[in-house]
């Protein structure tokens, strides 16, 4: 319903040539994840980049969300690399979230590989962090 709505608002906004903002853009995106249609959160993605509106660390994180409530991790790596071609890549928050999910489902290698590509990228693991780690350790032993 509402999803419906701000997509017509979405499309008024084109007509009037002055298109919407990121923020109007990522609200799509983590209306359409949040609700469990992901094809309609890429169809938003797609839609924004066509525009010259490049996504932020903001419009990536609903998607590694997603992925993570949805077991879908492999998927969520796959993301995570396309996002690194980008300027910014990804924040500590999202490779946060990856570790996260990753040792949460058992995956200590996956983790560790998430890991290895943040330090890479001149990421600074936190506390936080390596808490994932210790906790998977607490939990398997």
């Amino acid at each position: 319903g509402r999803l419906k709505e701000a997509l017509g608002m979405m499309e008024r906004y084109l007509v009037l040539e002055r298109g919407p903002t990121l923020s109007a853009y990522n609200s799509l995106v983590k209306g359409f994840c949040e609700g469990g249609d992901l094809v309609g959160a890429g169809d938003i993605l797609k839609m924004m980049t066509s525009r010259g509106i490049v996504p932020t660390s903001v419009t990536y994180n609903y998607f590694f969300r997603y992925f993570k409530k949805h077991g879908r991790l492999k998927e969520a790596l796959g993301m995570m690399e396309r996002y690194l071609v980008l300027e910014r890549g990804p924040t500590l928050s999202a490779y946060n979230s990856l570790v996260k999910g990753f040792c949460e489902g058992g995956d200590l290698v996956g983790a560790g590989d998430i890991l290895k590509m943040m330090t890479s990228r001149g990421i600074v693991p936190t506390s936080v962090t390596y808490n994932y780690f210790f906790r998977y350790f607490k939990k398997h032993g």
